[in-house]
């Protein structure tokens, strides 16, 4: 049998020159890639959920606490109330941010509550003076998430 890549004549299933096979099928020289690739800032996608969880129950005692001094004081102000909206938001963010962190749309998703929040915190201050930080802060983790949703996207439609 004559080799059909070095010409060298040989007997058996491989050609003792360069290694072909006598059925002349290419052997695999290296292993498969296998890609591992991970969601944009998906470590930092449970974190903000993980701290935005246990950050909410703070946000409703201070709520409560503004939404009390609120009523004793007739200001008409809802500051308490925009609080515990703001908290319900992080509360649903934080849980969505984790459970769909590899999801482009969980990601989405998780950024909107996050927005959402912001709007219900900056709406009235008031009393709750503590809501403007807390209305900032949850602008930043909706700025992280819809990024981060958006590179994903990028990167998913890459070929």
């Amino acid at each position: 049998m004559k080799c059909q890549k070095c010409g060298t004549e040989f007997e058996g299933k491989f050609c003792p020159n360069c290694g072909a096979s006598a059925d002349n099928t290419p052997q695999a020289t290296s292993a498969p890639v296998v890609s591992n690739a991970k969601s944009t800032f998906q470590t930092g996608k449970m974190v903000i959920g993980i701290v935005s969880i246990v950050l909410s129950f703070w946000i409703i005692f201070q709520s409560c606490a503004a939404g009390f001094v609120n009523t004793v004081a007739e200001n008409g102000s809802v500051s308490g109330t925009m609080g515990m909206f703001l908290s319900l938001c992080w509360l649903i963010g934080g849980i969505v941010g984790i459970a769909a962190r590899k999801s482009i749309g969980g990601t989405f998703t998780a950024g909107g509550f996050y927005a959402v929040g912001a709007l219900f915190g900056f709406m009235d201050i008031g009393v709750f003076a503590d809501l403007a930080v807390w209305a900032v802060v949850s602008t930043a983790f909706a700025i992280v998430f819809i990024v981060s949703g958006v590179l994903d996207r990028k990167k998913k439609q890459k070929p």
